[in-house]
């Protein structure tokens, strides 16, 4: 975890001073409360079909002594950049997005990390390098897989991510408003009133726990390609199961699990819950092999709330090697609290930011 993150007036701020330079135009949209929202560039995918003929071509490399076996790009399908063209990413396929924003700082007083937009990691994309972006010659990019049952369609120029930026230079630090990670139960007591939790707060050991609520959603398979652009309700995508009797979560199974807590933020509070440890992915791979990619067994598709946000808490737990028991009132996930001195400019919920899950109790996707 990071020890602060600049909120939307820190960024700003930096943008202004040229600390964060971007050489695209962005939209006042995408400065949110404490992060700030990239979208889809260029694309390239793997699919099933490539997963066929890779496997024949590296054999033949086999036969013929060839044991330089970087897989590299060559059955990949590429999506070049155009501002709303389509694609469609099958179930299993692994891809790479290309971050559109051209973003530059310096390294040694700036840190970057990103995580999934909450409507793209409750579609089941599972990111392999959270927190840290990947980058090349080319710029940054995203490696992940879509682990929902279906097909998802996305458009070039569609937000898809947030970065965050943490200082690591105290001049900048005294300069540009941003909120510090909460460390200890002290520390913790002091920002309790900026946080309102029901039926309460359990913070122990640097974390607060959040618990599994009454129900559980479950994506339904062959419904046909889903497009991120569209509304459905929840019965349309998934099962519905209440938690009043356990449930196995089988592994490679994609659910969205909401927590027992109802949560109130002040703009002087964001939590991320916490992820596993991130792997490098060198671009042009074609699939991480999941024996090294995780320490444990199962990892969260986003997890950022941000200050602001009222409701109930989701976290999308992806099995990787074990099934697993999920009953009302069992772990749900781990949360970092940041407490932001001066606030944000503006919360989550804010009118002109788009938020779509305010008040939520649980909800599934939304576009």
């Amino acid at each position: 975890m990071f020890d602060n993150i600049l909120s939307d007036k820190g960024i700003e701020q930096a943008l202004y001073e040229g600390v964060i330079e971007i050489d695209s135009n962005i939209n006042p949209e995408q400065i949110q409360p404490a992060s700030l929202d990239v979208r889809i560039g260029s694309a390239r995918i793997w699919d099933d079909e490539a997963k066929i003929k890779e496997s024949e071509y590296f054999k033949l490399l086999r036969e013929q002594g060839n044991f330089d076996l970087d897989p590299g790009v060559k059955f990949s399908k590429f999506i070049e950049y155009e501002k709303g063209k389509a694609f469609d990413v099958p179930p299993n396929a692994h891809m790479e997005i290309r971050i559109l924003e051209g973003i530059k700082f310096d390294y040694e007083n700036i840190y970057s990390f990103y995580d999934l937009k909450s409507s793209r990691g409750r579609m089941s994309f599972l990111n392999y390098t959270v927190p840290y972006l990947d980058k090349d010659g080319k710029g940054y990019y995203i490696s992940l897989m879509n682990k929902n049952p279906n097909p998802i369609r996305l458009y070039c120029g569609d937000k898809f991510a947030q970065l965050f930026f943490s200082l690591n230079n105290k001049d900048l630090m005294d300069k540009f408003c941003h909120g510090h990670l909460i460390r200890h139960e002290k520390e913790f007591e002091e920002v309790k009133e900026f946080i309102e939790i029901q039926p309460k707060p359990i913070f122990k050991d640097e974390f607060l726990i959040l618990e599994i609520g009454e129900k559980l959603l479950k994506f339904k398979r062959n419904i046909g390609t889903i497009d991120t652009k569209k509304q459905y309700s929840n019965k349309e995508l998934y099962q519905e199961i209440k938690l009043d009797k356990n449930y196995i979560q089988k592994v490679d199974e994609a659910v969205i699990i909401s927590s027992r807590e109802k949560i109130k933020l002040s703009n002087k509070i964001g939590l991320q819950l916490y992820h596993h440890f991130p792997i490098y992915q060198k671009s042009g791979m074609f699939r991480p092999n999941p024996e090294f990619l995780l320490i444990q067994n199962n990892a969260l598709n986003a997890g950022w709330i941000d200050p602001g946000y009222c409701g109930n808490v989701t976290a999308h737990p992806f099995l990787y090697k074990f099934q697993e028991n999920v009953r009302k009132g069992g772990l749900l996930a781990f949360a970092s609290v940041y407490f932001f001195p001066d606030g944000t400019k503006r919360s989550y919920g804010s009118k002109e930011l788009g938020s779509h899950y305010q008040r939520s109790e649980g909800t599934g996707f939304k576009s």
